[in-house]
């Protein structure tokens, strides 16, 4: 529990502050200081950052200070906060968009190559993947999951919302898993599994290699594509349904 509320914002000293509070209730701070076990000047300092952030307030009674927690509900309103600020960010981001891509200097002469290293690279990758309407994917053998975990699962989320079509050439092992429900599939034998995908987009063919470090390498060149694409379709042709 100390951790989730540190994954909101709250430092160590607030979370021990703050789930003290809730099994003492109104308390003075040289109770809330045991409580917690950490030194008075950082209870203080707690104190007062809870305050500011609405999760604590305090009553004086007989001219002593009593803190006391607000309802917990009152967590929420860090996360509609953080949403709210995330949102004001991204529409900023967007309105700044077509001059960032006004100063773009002129793509580099065709065929372009890149290489992308790590989960966050191959990431980049997919995302671009999602702003085409089709994608044709070979030597696919579940590496794309095991590699890129929770990722794997928004992304077949947001082809299917996006409405991005695929097709996808896949080892026989992986048939009837969810590893292919986003995708019309033909299969290959399993001794033809690889830990390389071949994926081709727009007019651009990534080559991505998985393993503990990841690295993908993106070709755009419309004549490498069409290459692609016409190997796809034999193998196509000779893949089971």
């Amino acid at each position: 529990m100390e951790k989730i509320l540190q994954n909101l914002g709250l430092g160590q000293s607030e979370s021990k502050v703050y789930l003290s509070l809730l099994e003492l209730g109104p308390s003075l701070a040289g109770v809330i200081t045991k409580k917690a076990m950490i030194n008075r000047t950082n209870c203080y300092d707690a104190l007062r950052r809870l305050i500011e952030k609405g999760l604590v307030s305090y009553i004086i009674q007989s001219n002593r200070k009593y803190f006391r927690v607000e309802p917990p509900e009152r967590l929420l309103n860090i996360v509609k906060e953080e949403k709210a600020c995330i949102e004001k960010k991204e529409k900023e981001i967007r309105e700044i968009i077509p001059s960032l891509i006004k100063k773009i200097r002129s793509p580099v002469e065709s065929p372009a190559a890149y290489v992308y290293a790590g989960k966050k690279g191959v990431k980049s990758i997919f995302e671009d993947i999602l702003i085409h309407n089709e994608y044709l994917v070979f030597g696919s053998s579940g590496k794309f999951k095991d590699t890129l975990g929770i990722y794997f699962k928004q992304f077949q989320k947001k082809i299917k919302i996006n409405k991005v079509r695929c097709r996808l050439i896949a080892s026989e092992t992986i048939k009837n898993t969810d590893i292919v429900e986003h995708a019309e599939t033909r299969y290959l034998p399993k001794e033809y599994m690889t830990l390389i995908s071949t994926i081709i987009y727009g007019e651009k063919v990534a080559i991505i290699s998985w393993g503990d470090m990841s690295v993908g390498f993106l070709l755009e060149d419309k004549q490498i594509v069409d290459s692609y694409k016409k190997y796809f379709e034999f193998v196509w042709k000779m893949a089971k349904k």
